[in-house]
């Protein structure tokens, strides 16, 4: 029964063989580069999901309705986040893939497959897109505290414009990081990443404690205006929940982690997950409580970017927006590279298969499509990151995205490993992993869907972030 219907799946999809071939050479790499400690597995996970989404946990609390709320909410989503990312490694042990396009491939079909890259692609991109906005905020509020001699503020001078000072920043620092072949140089940069994120959180949570009740503080000039506007109804916990999928999303990088770990086993990465998410909640955890409670109830709202809230002229928190905007110019390239490489798989996959081209066309032509799809994915991401002033409007969507990896992938990779003959669990085991699984895919399609409209009503301006 078995060899006909493996028979079967062969003459329906006579290119697979010719994909397999060539992602071969990845896979055989991956296994002899499992040679990462169960420390640095932790610490690479820690480094994934630490992000730009810290900023906006804030923003998410305020949203939730309260500290109790949001804490039970990110409590529940952990719960999620842990479990898929243990479904995730036994899919690399049932497939023997590298990569998450590669398991959903493996165990989903091609087709399923190639929407998985493509929605990959989508949140690189929309993520080089909120650094990009995120680098512009940070520029304009450690400029202005700087007052040149004619007591003008440095950060109203024509070459600090929002505009002009991205595009001149990300031109020189960015943009020829993303002509490099091997990205593997800026690997060591990932320890920054860390370390800013953590500095942030420690100063949120002291600076709760020194401004307070400064009333003085919170008056203080701001060349960025924050809005005034801050009521909220009951339903807007539900658009805290893509915030925190944003925040928690490392699923994608998860996949080579566990294919590099020494002596891999679902139980030895369940310590290195339970770890490194317990670090991860901390951190975020510190952030939006603190950055809550600091600004809750003052003139001004919370910003989606909690470092605007602070003065300008605070150094403390201007080391912080210093920090992040040289983890940000470091981590544009690797984001870009990795979205680059699973839309770029997808082209040449659809290449092989109509018989367009040949493998060693495709070789041939591969340094100038790596440059031109990078100079498309810059020109794109710095154009709308300069026309979209507000990081909401670009993270929402981008946790609907993160919850299709949280959720609904993992969902389905479950369900397909449960439909595999070799499998044998006790029927209540059985049980809670459909019911599990289909969780899943329920909640990540809501989360997903949820995220989309509230996006698209923000954007047309029926609603106010």
């Amino acid at each position: 029964m078995n060899i006909n219907h493996e028979s079967t799946e062969e003459n329906i999809d006579p290119i697979i063989p010719l994909l397999r071939t060539r992602a071969a050479t990845e896979i055989e790499d991956a296994k002899k580069d499992a040679t990462t400690s169960p420390f640095g597995s932790i610490f690479v996970l820690i480094n994934a999901a630490l992000g730009a989404g810290l900023l906006a946990f804030p923003y998410a609390f305020w949203s939730s309705g309260g500290v109790a709320i949001a804490l039970i909410l990110e409590a529940v989503l952990i719960i999620f986040v842990t479990g898929s990312l243990l479904i995730l490694a036994k899919g690399i042990d049932e497939t023997d893939s590298s990569s998450f396009e590669g398991i959903i491939s493996a165990l989903c079909g091609r087709a399923l497959g190639i929407v998985c890259q493509v929605s990959i692609a989508l949140y690189c991109f929309g993520t080089t897109i909120a650094f990009l906005v995120i680098i512009g905020d940070q520029l304009v509020d450690v400029s202005s505290a700087f007052t040149l001699s004619n007591n003008e503020s440095l950060s109203d001078q024509w070459y600090f414009d929002r505009k002009f000072s991205i595009s001149v920043l990300s031109l020189i620092f960015i943009f020829p990081f993303l002509m490099l072949k091997n990205i593997g140089s800026l690997s060591y940069t990932s320890i920054l990443g860390v370390v800013g994120c953590v500095y942030i959180a420690i100063i949120v949570s002291i600076k709760y404690f020194l401004i307070h009740d400064d009333d003085q503080y919170f008056t203080c000039h701001r060349p960025q205006p924050l809005s005034s506007d801050c009521h909220r109804s009951w339903m807007d916990v539900f658009n805290a929940i893509p915030l925190i999928c944003f925040g928690y999303q490392c699923h994608i990088s998860s996949v080579p982690i566990y294919a590099g770990l020494r002596m891999r086993s679902l139980r030895r990465y369940a310590v290195v997950v339970a770890i490194g998410i317990a670090v991860c909640v901390g951190v975020y955890s510190l952030t939006g409580t603190f950055g809550y409670l600091t600004f809750h109830g003052r003139p001004t709202c919370i910003d989606a970017d909690i470092l605007r809230n602070y003065c300008p002229k605070d150094i403390p928190v201007n080391v912080a927006r210093v920090m992040l905007t040289i983890c940000i110019i470091t981590s544009y390239p690797i984001l870009h590279f990795v979205g680059r490489s699973a839309l770029d798989s997808s082209l040449v996959e659809g290449l092989l298969t109509s018989n367009l081209v040949t493998n060693k066309t495709l070789d041939k032509w591969q340094p100038t499509r790596h440059r031109l799809e990078a100079t498309i994915w810059y020109i794109c991401s710095l154009g709308l990151a300069i026309f979209i002033p507000d990081i909401v409007k670009v993270i929402q969507p981008l946790g609907g995205l993160a919850a299709s990896f949280i959720f609904i992938f993992p969902g389905i990779c479950l369900l397909r490993i449960l439909k595999k003959p070799s499998r044998h669990y006790t029927t209540l085991l059985t049980i809670l992993l459909y019911t599990g699984a289909s969780l899943c895919i329920v909640v990540g399609s809501y989360i997903f869907g949820d995220a989309v409209v509230y996006s698209v009503m923000i954007n047309v301006g029926l609603i106010h972030a």
